[in-house]
């Protein structure tokens, strides 16, 4: 097999460019994109829109877990770019075949999980506020990708961004979930910007 593991990736719409460009959102498929992990990269996976929506199903009841179920797709599948580079797997003919489900229905079995017709997403519920801090690392080479200040704004909105980290897991819980670099010590000594 090719894919080490099929990673879900969220369709979160770019709502500066649907509106720049006049699309509407009702019109924009927000649904999951999938990309298939092979040593350390990954790769889109492409199918038809048949297969696209069976690989949803599959994701949303629970049969395909991101990063840990793959599928069934050789060499013959791995399509390139003319100059040689990796452009990404088509899905074969036909259904989607999912790797390791005997492995994942015993994993369920042992853990108590719904059986397979019963079972749903198996999401980790977080929920009220929780306290990031973010650490930059520099590199062999003394780098930082970006300024203390610049990571604040991006992770936390601190000075007017309104697309963060903390906007984005705020929305996607639908508020239950609040990123904060409220600490509860004190620590301002180490913090060249705040949250970072």
């Amino acid at each position: 097999d090719i894919c080490n593991s099929v990673i879900a990736i969220a369709g979160t719409p770019d709502f500066q460019y649907l509106e720049e460009n006049d699309i509407d959102i009702n019109h924009h498929d927000s649904g999951e994109d999938f990309v298939c992990e092979m040593d350390g990269f990954t790769v889109p996976i492409f199918g038809t829109d048949e297969q696209m929506e069976e690989l949803r199903k599959l994701l949303n009841e629970g049969e395909l877990i991101s990063a840990e179920t793959t599928i069934a797709v050789t060499n013959e599948e791995f399509m390139l770019t003319e100059d040689g580079v990796n452009a990404g797997v088509v899905l074969p003919p036909g259904n989607v075949i999912l790797k390791n489900r005997r492995r994942n229905l015993e994993r369920n079995r042992i853990n108590g999980r719904r059986s397979t017709n019963q079972r749903i997403r198996n999401l980790t519920a977080h929920v009220g506020e929780k306290q990031v801090l973010v650490v930059r690392v520099i590199d062999a080479e003394g780098k930082a990708s970006d300024d203390a200040q610049t990571v604040s704004n991006k992770f936390f909105g601190t000075y007017g961004d309104k697309m963060t980290m903390k906007s984005q897991f705020e929305a996607c819980s639908f508020g239950k979930l609040k990123i904060s670099n409220n600490y509860s010590i004190d620590l301002s000594n180490h913090l060249e910007a705040p949250g970072v």
